[in-house]
């Protein structure tokens, strides 16, 4: 008998997550839907938001990938106030990751949302198309929860010269 219950120990540790993940009725956006270079060496930003009915924010990490390598790069990132101990991955960069954490609860649920979490400075390097791709590896509530965010796909195109 008591080797049977520390089986059911075992397995409801093994079933429980250590935080909560929330059935998400928030969402990351980056309007607008697609980015449009002129020239190559020209540069457009684009701002990262999280929109809906949020328990607060206590930290996010994503992750910036392009599907196609040599058109558009990551050439800066730029963080609001209330982000602390921010970090990313090496830029400029066609892939990286960006983080930050609240540290002085500043973005807490209630009337907070959308929240900025990010401004991306999109660099283009030569004439094509290629998608931008902002992957939510972890965001995290105020409760100890974590958001069950889908990742967003933002088409980027340089087009020097028109196609025939």
């Amino acid at each position: 008998m008591r080797s049977f219950t520390i089986l059911l120990c075992i397995m409801a540790l093994a079933i429980i997550p250590p935080g909560q993940v929330l059935a998400s009725t928030v969402h990351l956006e980056a309007p607008p839907d697609t980015l449009s270079f002129p020239t190559a060496g020209s540069t457009d930003i684009l701002m990262i938001n999280l929109t809906g009915d949020g328990d607060g924010l206590s930290g996010y990490n994503l992750g910036l990938s392009m599907t196609t390598p040599g058109i558009v790069e990551v050439a800066s990132v730029a963080y609001p106030p209330w982000a602390g101990m921010v970090s990313n991955g090496t830029i400029p960069a066609e892939n990286t990751w960006i983080q930050a954490v609240d540290l002085q609860m500043q973005v807490e649920s209630g009337g907070d949302f959308p929240v900025l979490l990010t401004t991306i400075t999109l660099r283009a390097i030569a004439d094509g198309e290629t998608v931008l791709t902002v992957s939510p590896v972890i965001v995290d509530d105020d409760r100890g929860g974590r958001y069950a965010l889908d990742p967003i796909q933002i088409p980027v195109r340089l087009e020097q010269y028109p196609r025939k």
